[in-house]
């Protein structure tokens, strides 16, 4: 081998020494590139265990709120079938409420015919007991006026004149009323209420009275008072004096 042909194969040498130095560095700095990734990626896969983890146990936690969820499903479920039963007895007593409602106008429209029917009834009444009322009151006073406009006498003492439905009327105290019977003669005067019927009240507020009945303790005011009492027995008139006062 000559020496041009040592000094070629030294200098391919070198430029091949050179070439694989420059790949090595190339492959050194792609190593580190790799290993830079490398740690990268292993952190990226703890993060990703860790996140998994995490995931996991949320799904557990979901797995435990939806098991929760079925379980309240089941329980509205039910609830919603018992509203709706109750909805459909609820609908019953409504139908038969509704039922008794109309049953309960029809007798109301019925009772308030008959309390019409019993009103025109009852003022029918009222009006023929007013009528009876005044009726048996004109005759009380025209029983009393007859008997003692025929005698003109009462507890012994003689009167000069008899009337009935005399007005009197007072200017200064405007005052002004209707006695049933006046009697009077020179010195005294007798003025006479007549009732049908005569309670105790009646006693208080008149002071000469001539009924056809007397509660007892009507009478017996009267007497205290000093009253003459004019009664119906039968056909005669009765009188009754006690302690007679002047008023």
């Amino acid at each position: 081998m000559s020496d041009q042909e040592l000094k070629h194969i030294v200098a391919s040498l070198a430029i091949s020494i050179k070439e694989v130095s420059a790949q090595i560095k190339e492959l050194s700095a792609s190593q580190k590139k790799t290993d830079e990734q490398l740690r990268k990626t292993d952190k990226q896969i703890k993060e990703l265990f860790a996140s998994q983890k995490k995931t996991d146990a949320q799904i557990k936690e979901l797995s435990v709120e939806h098991k929760k969820t079925d379980e309240q499903i089941k329980e509205l479920s039910a609830s919603h079938k018992k509203t709706d039963e109750q909805i459909k007895e609820l609908s019953v007593e409504h139908k038969k409420t509704e039922k008794l409602i109309k049953e309960l106008s029809a007798s109301q429209k019925k009772t308030d015919e008959q309390i019409k029917e019993l009103s025109a009834s009852q003022k029918k009444t009222e009006s023929t007991l007013k009528g009876l009322g005044f009726n048996v009151g004109m005759a009380v006073e025209e029983y009393f006026y007859n008997s003692l406009d025929l005698t003109k006498k009462v507890a012994n003492i003689q009167f000069d004149d008899c009337q009935k439905n005399l007005h009197g009327f007072n200017r200064e105290l405007k005052l002004q009323d209707e006695f049933d019977i006046t009697m009077a003669n020179t010195t005294k005067g007798l003025l006479v209420e007549c009732k049908h019927h005569v309670v105790k009240e009646d006693v208080v507020k008149l002071r000469e009275i001539a009924g056809a009945s007397f509660d007892l303790d009507a009478k017996q005011e009267a007497k205290q008072s000093g009253i003459i009492i004019l009664k119906q027995v039968g056909d005669v008139m009765e009188e009754e004096v006690e302690n007679l006062k002047t008023y």
